[in-house]
């Protein structure tokens, strides 16, 4: 599986959200890395993101606040920089 969003293809298959805003993509092992239980330590070593299959990012995306965003987990690549307001398509395959 995989997700496009906005003609930009990832090969992350789960993504972890905060709830809230922030939405984060994850590929490469990123949930191996510190997580467990469906959800991840934040960026302060605290928990709080759930992780959830590409195929409800659509839906969660839609929910979000208005100070949301997609990016990596690593923070190298922005798929919908945040506060974007024109409309977001999301393709999981």
């Amino acid at each position: 599986m995989s997700v496009t969003i906005n003609n930009q293809t990832s090969p992350a298959t789960e993504f972890a959200w905060d709830g809230c805003h922030k939405i984060y993509l994850l590929d490469n092992g990123d949930t191996d890395k510190n997580g467990e239980n469906g959800y991840m330590l934040s960026k302060n070593g605290e928990p709080g993101y759930k992780v959830l299959p590409v195929s409800r990012l659509q839906r969660v995306w839609d929910q979000s606040c208005p100070l949301r965003f997609i990016s990596n987990w690593t923070l190298d690549k922005d798929y919908v920089p945040q506060c974007h307001e024109k409309p977001v398509t999301i393709e999981t395959k």
